[in-house]
């Protein structure tokens, strides 16, 4: 037989500490990998060698695989684009001849949950005189000269003339166990669409953070009735369980 060199020991170690013993398995420093190592000079948790994580299920289980984990539900969600509060159009004003538009963008996570709803509660841009700007029986492109106001949670790339750079992001996401999703009229590129009580985004199970920009335009007629036109947007997140 050939001679075969084995190290079963690889150490690591500074000033303040050593690791004599290494492993790939699962659990390290004990049986459960979920614990905390430590010394007179240093303290370490370790999570190394877990062997399945994540969310799995069928008809008649769920479970949730994983050690470093809260078994306390949550859900959260944050608005993550400053300044909240935007002036639109020119000086103010808004133009029949062009496209005002705007993006905002939040997170929303959720634990020990069956996933999350997101809704927006809020209705369409009012005027101060009680007008309320139109909004598109279904999802439409963004056509200047016509009374219109939409959104939609995608990346919109060169939709129309008014619309000719980049506006928009898609989803993205913290982890490969972040899921959520648009929905049904708020997910295609360059179609925008409004409806107060709609759901605009959704995840079927527990989630890490899933990051949402939302794309808003206005256009008016030269008929719309004046006035100062405000529309203050609030999202509902609801878990299910």
């Amino acid at each position: 037989m050939l001679p075969v060199q084995v190290w079963a020991t690889q150490t690591s170690s500074s000033a303040h500490y050593e690791v004599t013993q290494t492993t790939l398995g699962a659990g390290a420093c004990a049986t459960n990998s979920n614990i905390n190592c430590s010394s007179a000079d240093y303290s370490a948790t370790a999570t190394v060698g877990d062997l399945g994580i994540g969310n799995t299920s069928s008809a008649d289980y769920e479970a949730y695989a994983g050690f470093n984990t809260t078994s306390q539900p949550f859900l959260e969600m944050v608005v993550t684009t400053t300044p909240t509060t935007v002036t639109l159009g020119t000086h103010g004003y808004l133009s029949s001849t062009s496209t005002a538009y705007t993006t905002t963008s939040f997170y929303v996570r959720a634990w020990q949950a069956s996933g999350y709803t997101v809704t927006t509660v809020s209705p369409p841009p009012t005027s101060d005189g009680g007008n309320v700007m139109a909004t598109n029986g279904s999802p439409h492109t963004s056509t200047v000269g016509v009374e219109q106001f939409g959104m939609n949670l995608v990346q919109n790339n060169s939709c129309t003339s008014s619309l000719s750079g980049t506006i928009g992001a898609n989803i993205s996401y913290n982890s490969l166990f972040a899921h959520g999703t648009p929905t049904g009229n708020y997910d295609t590129a360059c179609d925008f669409y409004y409806n107060q009580g709609d759901t605009i985004a959704s995840a079927s199970s527990s989630t890490s953070s899933t990051v949402y920009t939302i794309s808003y335009i206005f256009n008016v007629q030269p008929l719309t009735i004046a006035g100062q036109y405000t529309f203050n947007q609030v999202l509902v997140a609801t878990p299910t369980y």
